[in-house]
């Protein structure tokens, strides 16, 4: 077996603890839902969320709320409160179950990243006659996502680049992001894609400050390190925890302006393309072969540069009816 595809050790150290982890999160409640950690101080404040495994294969989110509650951390909360959530149960149950019988890291990765639906692709208007797992999962959640105030959703992903931070408007409120440990941030992406995420869901009438954190690739130990990082990092930003001196930090700021979308299985690439490459307006990048169906092409719609490029030699796409990547105007520096 490849060895970037073999589970690290760190990792299978850790898999029944994050077992352990997750059943308490089911038995644990908050307005009646499961998979709901709340810790509070006396004094009034704001209502922070902490949500992690929107897609189930995001361990290290899991891991970071893991220490955040067993190593009582949040009992140092100086006012407010913080909510912690486990949004795919179901999805991480299935990949902790896949990772124990031996499933290779990324077959595994794609496998369980869902139960039937992406959960940061949500269609806009939640229906419970909707027969989809994370639909039916959201609207369970809806009272406690809406009751937040500021939230980091914490992610990780299958590239071996650094970590990022993606704000989902255009909308850059420095004072959430300083200090995380990151070297982008991604704006204006909800405009882009397609289908909503959940954080797009979270405070009343969307009025929350919510950012998502991309904390590393998902089987490396500083991506653990990253996403635990970043939480405290967020409590002490938004003034729930005990401010400490940080040195600023350099990021580059990508706004999103365009995507490449995968609408079918026989697409392929036709232009190797690495993180950051420019792309002329009218290129065509990708064209279907070999089905009667009719597969439109996809051009270029307006300049930029890629962002999450395509795997080296991947050809074909991962998740077909998402994005392939997305393009971004020229990038600006910022330090926070």
């Amino acid at each position: 077996m490849n060895r970037e595809n073999q589970i690290p050790e760190f990792l299978k150290l850790r898999l029944s603890s994050l077992q352990r982890f997750l059943n308490e999160a089911k038995e644990t409640l908050h307005l009646g839902v499961p998979g709901v950690f709340v810790r509070r101080s006396d004094v009034q404040g704001p209502t922070v969320g902490i949500t992690v495994l929107t897609h189930g294969n995001e361990i290290a989110g899991m891991d970071a709320i893991r220490r955040l509650v067993q190593e009582n951390t949040l009992d140092k909360l100086i006012r407010g409160r913080v909510i912690i959530v486990v949004n795919n149960l179901l999805a991480a149950e299935k990949f902790l179950a896949m990772l124990r019988m031996g499933m290779p890291a990324i077959e595994g990765t794609l496998a369980a990243r869902k139960v039937d639906l992406n959960m940061n692709r949500l269609p806009s208007k939640l229906k419970p006659s909707e027969p989809k797992y994370e639909v039916l999962r959201a609207l369970e959640l809806r009272a406690v996502w809406r009751s937040f105030e500021y939230a980091l959703d914490i992610h990780s992903f299958n590239a071996q680049s650094p970590p990022y931070i993606v704000c989902p408007t255009n909308h850059l409120d420095k004072n959430l992001l300083k200090g995380l440990p990151a070297e982008k941030i991604i704006t204006n992406i909800t405009k882009i894609q397609g289908g909503r995420p959940a954080c797009s869901f979270y405070g009343q009438k969307g009025k929350c400050g919510a950012i998502a954190f991309e904390a590393g690739n998902h089987y490396r130990i500083d991506t653990f390190e990253n996403a635990y990082e970043a939480a405290l990092q967020f409590c002490r930003n938004v003034g729930v925890l005990p401010s400490q001196a940080i040195q600023r930090r350099k990021y580059t700021v990508h706004k999103v302006v365009g995507s490449i979308m995968a609408t079918h299985e026989s697409q392929i690439l036709l232009r190797s393309l690495k993180e950051h490459d420019f792309v002329k307006k009218g290129w065509l990048l990708t064209r279907a072969v070999k089905i009667k169906k009719t597969i439109p092409a996809e051009t270029a719609l307006r300049a930029g540069h890629v962002l999450f490029a395509p795997r080296e030699n991947q050809l074909k796409p991962e998740k077909v009816g998402e994005e392939w990547f997305f393009i971004t105007a020229k990038p600006k520096p910022v330090t926070l």
